[in-house]
């Protein structure tokens, strides 16, 4: 497999975790699914994690080397991007990784979530169709 078909698989690994958290925030009583709530987003923390690794070692550094300015400037602009969006996802995180913490601030659990998985989803498709398609 090709690093390339790693990355798409994991993108796909990501957006499953994500529909999956979507289909229970959705469910009105969270409180009854705080833990499955929490274990859902310290797994998507994992894959998260894993996905940044392999991201790090096999695409961008094939990009930044790239003769092409076009290519070496769209890696820059999607690496800096990517530690804003991982540091706001840890942020995330570390406030909702326990039951206790959901349960603790449940209003704004919800808000939240919708946001952090809007913002992910969003650049999984960004990369998907814009930086994916430059290692062809």
């Amino acid at each position: 497999m090709s690093n390339i078909d790693n990355l798409v698989r994991q993108h796909v690994e990501i957006k499953n975790n994500i529909n999956t958290l979507k289909n229970i925030i959705s469910n009105k009583n969270l409180e009854d699914n705080s833990f499955e709530i929490a274990k859902l987003i310290n797994t998507l923390a994992g894959k998260l994690k894993v996905h940044l690794s392999s991201e790090d070692k096999h695409l961008y550094p094939r990009l930044l080397q790239d003769d092409n300015d076009k290519i070496r400037k769209t890696a820059e602009v999607y690496n800096d991007e990517m530690k804003d969006v991982y540091s706001t996802f840890t942020d995330f995180k570390m406030k909702y990784n326990t039951k206790n913490k959901i349960n603790d601030n449940i209003i704004s659990f919800r808000e939240d979530t919708r946001k952090i998985l809007n913002i992910l989803e969003n650049r999984i498709k960004k990369e998907d169709l814009n930086l994916f398609p430059l290692l062809k």
